[in-house]
């Protein structure tokens, strides 16, 4: 019989190592028996307590307690943190059986609305806000908030770990039976996603810091010829104000708009495009481009740096977070807190895509010694679950005879067939229906989720460095209604129901509470239901893939894409399982998870190779 239990672990630092780094090292899954270690674990099902403690020497225990629990429906709050640690200490065997959930997670997938945008989602908020009736709720609260250093007076974290498994219990057991039937599904395939990623947190990337100096070599080299035709130094372009004074004094250009922290001028990236536009000064180029190389070096080759100097290995962890945004969409924490001085990886989804300097960074990210890299991107995820949620019959029939979108809506635009437009992309010739094309492309990755013209200009300028007139963004804008009549009629539908329903829901069941009562809540009523079902197609795709390759293991998920480590012997190997994964991949069957027949189908382009950089298409 299955049962529910809840489980909380205690850590502590080891080692000899810089004091102001040392109480961070207890939050370290990966540095397990090297910068941390386990203190005791604490077990609860409603009745009985079961603690295991290094301080009694009965630590021994925990891998009989973990045997007892496999099959079993255990909850804790961070869920992925304790199952790192365990699958560090005792591997991955041990935990991967178990029916991990995340009483947290459980909280957003009841909560996630417009009420609750700016919740905090620790275990004890979640207990303020929904054990209202537990007697021992001021004293958990207490507890919690009486702040001792980790590792330091072990009674207190021994009582605190069954104060925790108590609270995480009751919380658990009055949230369970609150979820809407059909939100139970969405969740809990989420949570089934939690013992794969706790595994590739611990596992972590390996960098190539040779590449990394090659990048800051070129940087170096870049930059300084940069300022030199411009006239300017380091120091001034590093510097908000000193550039200002050079911006708008010297060269005489007009300000876009004002720093909201100074009130001075803004010299960011967004309003430097805007200047440019303007004022058509060419310097401006010039500056945007040297401004970028040093936000690659400060962002990117520098975080790699910090994480090196702090981890002092010559690998990243990037620590996953289910559920991290409305849509429910996974994230990465690349930090240990936000004051950024306990770096233990990057940003893998804020790296430019099209920077030709991104592939010194991307170069850098490597597999683990006997592993490869197998990629999976989902291809035109959101379009294709647009055109399943709005049954646009253009979209349907492009997706079903594999025709290019980009290449319909140019032909649009152009008043040239779709065949001329196809032509054109292949050989790049004529020029003019490829840049027809290019604005097409750009039209249909900007505008699904109901966008301005005013806004869509903007996003052509800040997020593609592509200047349009006013004029022809509307040109573009109206024929992309015409030319997918179904996509504006959902947007009034969408709203509609959820003004009537009080929710927007994801194909998949997950909600998002709203009234709808203004842009912005139905801006949220429009995209949650095309966002949220591509959060469930991840985690979805996680658990199928887990499941059918069982030592693969998933590293990252950046944008519509999954990395997966895979074991392999050499290269052939490794592009035999990729041919393999792909035949699978794309054959999985997202009716299960939709509960519903399908238009189109979904699909991926997969990819294999040792770093995230140089992948082939299979």
């Amino acid at each position: 019989m299955t049962k529910l239990y809840a489980l909380d672990l205690e850590t502590a630092p080891i080692g000899e190592f810089d004091a102001k780094f040392k109480q961070k090292y207890a939050l370290e899954p990966f540095s397990c028996g090297v910068r941390s270690k386990i203190t005791s674990i604490a077990v609860y099902d409603g009745e009985r307590y079961v603690q295991v403690k290094e301080s009694d020497d009965s630590m021994h225990r925990t891998p009989k307690l973990l045997e007892m629990l496999k099959g079993q429906i255990v909850v804790g709050a961070n869920t992925i943190f304790d199952c790192a640690y365990l699958c560090k200490q005792y591997g991955y065997d041990a935990v991967k059986d178990i029916k991990w959930m995340d009483v947290q997670v459980l909280t957003k997938f009841i909560e996630n609305g417009d009420a609750h945008r700016d919740a905090k989602y620790s275990l004890v908020e979640c207990c303020i806000r929904h054990l209202q009736d537990w007697d021992k709720l001021a004293e958990f609260v207490e507890m919690k908030n009486n702040k001792h250093e980790a590792g330091e007076d072990e009674e207190y974290w021994e009582a605190r770990g069954l104060w925790d498994v108590e609270g995480t219990w009751l919380l658990a057991d009055k949230l369970l039976n609150e979820l809407p039937e059909s939100v139970k599904a969405p969740y809990w395939n989420t949570c089934r996603c939690i013992a794969p990623l706790s595994r590739g947190y611990i596992t972590g990337v390996d960098v190539d810091h040779t590449e990394i100096d090659t990048l800051e070599s070129y940087v170096k080299t870049e930059l300084k010829k940069g300022l030199e035709e411009l006239g300017i130094t380091s120091a001034e372009l590093s510097s908000p104000k000193k550039l200002s004074n050079i911006l708008f004094q010297q060269w005489g250009l007009t300000p876009y708009s004002k720093s909201e922290k100074t009130g001075e001028p803004s010299t960011s990236a967004k309003d430097l495009a805007h200047i440019l536009l303007d004022s058509g000064d060419e310097r401006l180029k010039k500056l945007r481009v040297i401004k970028k190389l040093e936000t690659m070096q400060n962002k990117y080759a520098n975080s790699l740096k910090k994480a090196r100097a702090y981890l002092q290995v010559d690998k990243i962890f990037p620590q996953p977070r289910i559920f991290a945004a409305a849509t429910s969409r996974m994230s990465y924490s690349s930090a240990l807190d936000k004051t950024d001085n306990y770096k233990i990886a990057l940003a893998f989804h804020q790296i430019p895509r099209k920077a030709k300097e991104s592939k010194y960074i991307k170069r850098a990210l490597k597999a683990p010694k006997g592993y490869g890299i197998i990629y999976s991107d989902f291809s035109n995820q959101e379009m294709r679950i647009a055109a399943e949620v709005t049954q646009d019959e253009t979209l349907i029939k492009a997706f079903r005879e594999d025709l290019s979108l980009h290449s319909l809506l140019a032909a649009k635009f152009s008043g040239e067939s779709y065949a001329a437009i196809e032509g054109a992309n292949k050989t790049g010739e004529p020029a003019e229906l490829c840049k027809y094309r290019d604005r097409a492309k750009l039209t249909n990755l900007s505008s699904l989720f109901r966008i301005g013209t005013a806004s869509l200009q903007n996003k052509f300028l800040e997020d593609y460095d592509v200047v349009e007139t006013i004029d022809n963004v509307q040109y573009y804008a109206k024929l992309y209604k015409q030319t997918y009549p179904g996509i504006p009629e959902y947007w009034k539908d969408a709203v509609i129901k959820a003004k009537r329903t009080g929710f927007a829901e994801a194909l998949g069941g997950t909600r998002y509470y709203t009234a709808a009562s203004n842009f912005k809540e139905e801006s949220s009523s429009i995209n949650h239901p095309i966002q949220g079902s591509g959060a469930e197609m991840t985690y979805y795709a996680i658990v199928k893939i887990s499941d059918r390759f069982p030592d693969f293991i998933i590293m990252v998920q950046v944008h519509d894409a999954l990395y997966w480590f895979v074991p392999c012997d050499s290269e052939e190997d490794l592009k035999a399982k990729a041919m393999e994964y792909d035949k699978f991949v794309n054959s999985i069957d997202y009716r299960k998870l939709f509960r519903r027949e399908l238009s189109v189908e979904f699909k991926a382009d997969v990819k294999y190779g040792f770093n995230f950089e140089e992948l082939v298409s299979i």
